[in-house]
């Protein structure tokens, strides 16, 4: 058996990964702030790295939550805070009664400079030269809850009989015809497998 020498290139490669490795090495974070420097939101995106389970990624915090540098991670965040288009029709009853967030007052900020282009003739934060924008919140665990929610139904309906039946009938029907949607409709045989179900506590402390 004959071994054939690596190339100068080959040699020069770094070892494969094994899979163990850290997501992101300081070298690696550092290697990545030099490519992308002109990138607006690195800080961003490093923040979701810290704590990928957080959802809110707007630098912003409320007066009853600890400053960013003493919890750059999020870990003690209380709200999940989002801007809303309150130009578009209907949107600020579906965001606040359907969706059940509350407008964020300006006395309620941390700290008025993290908000750009400041709209203050309004109690609630807006910003533009309008308005329009608003910072809404939501407390946090809720939001958690909320969201997690939402993918079990999503995922229940997915699995269920009549969603599989319809889709098998609809895919069969585009590629095969009418009749090969209807024999689906006729002979589908599927199985529907519940999610147990998970008390609130199993929902906040699963990762998002």
């Amino acid at each position: 058996m004959t071994f054939k020498k690596k190339t100068p290139e080959q040699k020069a490669a770094p070892p494969p990964m094994s899979g163990k490795e850290p997501l992101a090495t300081p070298a690696a974070l550092a290697q990545l702030r030099k490519d992308f420097a002109d990138f607006p939101f690195i800080e961003t995106l490093e923040r979701r790295l810290l704590n990928p389970e957080v959802p809110g990624t707007l630098p912003i915090r409320l007066v009853d939550e600890p400053a960013e540098h003493e919890d750059p991670a999020g870990k003690k965040r209380r709200w999940h805070l989002r801007w809303i288009n309150t130009a578009i029709p209907g949107r600020y009853q579906h965001i606040t009664q359907g969706r059940g967030y509350a407008p964020v007052l300006w006395d309620e900020l941390r700290n008025r400079d993290d908000i750009a282009d400041k709209f203050e003739a309004a109690s609630e934060v807006r910003r533009g030269d309008r308005g329009v924008d608003m910072l809404v919140k939501m407390p946090l665990p809720y939001f958690k809850l909320v969201k997690r929610a939402e993918r079990e139904a999503a995922l229940r309906r997915a699995k269920s009989t009549a969603t599989q039946k319809d889709d098998l009938a609809q895919t069969l029907g585009t590629n095969f015809g009418p009749e090969a949607a209807a024999a689906a409709g006729k002979h589908f045989v599927g199985e529907v497998r519940e999610l147990p179900p998970r008390s609130a506590d199993e929902m906040l402390n699963e990762p998002l």
